[in-house]
């Protein structure tokens, strides 16, 4: 059975908005959703629309929050002020998938810069994998 394009989308997204604050980590960021997915934007000659690309963005960014990934604060018209990885998003980023590969947040900002968004997809997906097992492990023990 194949993902849902659903969440392969919020897969992208995800990998894209934590490579974005692991590298500027521990710095808080501000971004607006066109800014960081430029595909998003909507053409400002053409009747304004409800633009539900960028409101996807926002809830996926809004999931991360209340999950406890990332702090942020969402701001009116698709932006995000003081932005930074908790403790949590950071530490599940540091982890290394095996001892010949770079950890999961130096993977995911290589695909956010190649572009590769089969390998964003793969490697979120695996990032929020593991933070499910480290909480199930925690819940358990």
């Amino acid at each position: 059975m194949s993902t849902p394009t659903n969440i392969k989308k919020f897969n992208e997204i995800t990998g894209v908005v934590l490579a974005s604050l692991y590298e500027s980590f521990p710095v808080r960021r501000a971004f607006t959703v066109e800014r960081l997915f430029p595909e998003t934007a909507q053409d400002p000659f053409e009747e304004p629309s409800i633009n539900h690309d960028a409101i996807f963005v926002t809830e996926t960014v809004s999931w991360l929050v209340e999950h406890g990934y990332i702090s942020a604060n969402i701001q009116y018209g698709y932006s995000f002020s003081d932005a930074v990885l908790t403790a949590k998003g950071l530490e599940l980023l540091k982890l290394t998938p095996n001892a010949l590969e770079p950890s999961f947040g130096e993977q995911l900002v290589e695909a956010a810069k190649s572009g590769v968004k089969d390998t964003i997809v793969n490697i979120s997906s695996s990032v929020l994998t593991s933070g499910a097992a480290l909480l199930y492990k925690t819940l358990t023990n």
